[in-house]
């Protein structure tokens, strides 16, 4: 009795110092950025700025944040390096831009070039936890997202549930940690019921955005730091340095930015839902 008495006695207390599962997964995350530069890179070089507050955002490479992006979809591109007219795929770190793939004249307008990279980010950089964040002219829940400036084409939120929906079939998937859009107009109902089923929380502005967007200077070190960081936690970092920055940019700017935990959506479809519903029977 006494030695059983004292097996059950070590195995509390070894359950108690290691850590329980929910905790130990949130060692790795990789971040996919669907980088479409149209005319904001060829005309402004905007998305050539954003890769360099990446790079100097100093992320170790092999760290425990993987930072996967495609570029594509302008006419030029002012970084060394980057190809015109052409989709390509880097790893980014402290190091610089490493090129992993070059995709060719590929589309970025189109559903299956998105479902390809995210598969892609994936299947080559499996994680405990996952981000994607797309970057580029946000035309809302009506026009999409992600104007290819070669192609004349850009994603429809329709376009960005089916990629969504195929990558979530992928080995190794988990639902995103968060879906965030570099872009203008993104933050409505409509686009957050798109990501529902795929992401716990969606960033996103309500409003137009100024060409400088997201300051990945300030929050990315913060993931890198701490990989299982709460999105809430993260969310405002990553709104504050946005503002912040819009701000520092034109003191008269009106830059919005928020962060909506999906999970929480449910009860708001419901009303809207019956809402409908009763005016329908008017």
């Amino acid at each position: 009795m006494k030695k059983l008495f004292s097996a059950l006695l070590a195995l509390i207390l070894l359950c108690m110092i290691l850590p329980s599962p929910a905790l130990a997964a949130q060692d790795t995350f990789t971040l996919m950025v669907y980088m479409c530069g149209t005319d904001l890179e060829s005309e402004g070089g905007l998305a050539s700025m954003d890769l360099s507050e990446m790079v100097g955002s100093n992320l170790p490479k092999g760290g425990s944040v993987t930072l996967y992006v495609q570029t594509g979809g302008a006419e030029s591109w002012l970084v060394d390096g980057i190809t015109d007219r052409q989709a390509e795929r880097w790893i980014v770190s402290k190091n610089g831009l490493q090129l992993v793939e070059n995709v060719g004249q590929a589309n970025m307008g189109d559903e299956e070039v998105l479902t390809d990279f995210l598969k892609s980010g994936i299947s080559r950089y499996p994680a405990d936890r996952y981000g994607l964040i797309l970057w580029d002219h946000g035309a809302g829940p009506a026009g999409g997202i992600c104007y290819d400036e070669v192609s004349d084409d850009s994603l429809s939120m329709a376009e960005v549930y089916g990629a969504l929906q195929s990558a979530s079939k992928v080995e190794g998937y988990h639902k995103l940690a968060f879906v965030g859009f570099d872009a203008c107009l993104m933050a409505s109902f409509e686009v957050a019921c798109h990501l529902q089923p795929f992401a716990d929380y969606m960033i996103a502005s309500e409003e137009l955005e100024p060409g400088t967007g997201w300051h990945y200077n300030d929050w990315l070190p913060r993931l890198a730091a701490n990989p299982a960081i709460s999105i809430e936690e993260l969310g405002r970092v990553i709104v504050d340095g946005f503002i912040r920055s819009s701000l520092a940019l034109d003191p008269s700017e009106y830059a919005t930015l928020s962060v909506t935990n999906l999970n929480k959506l449910g009860p708001l479809q419901k009303a809207i839902a019956d809402l409908a519903a009763s005016l329908q029977g008017q």
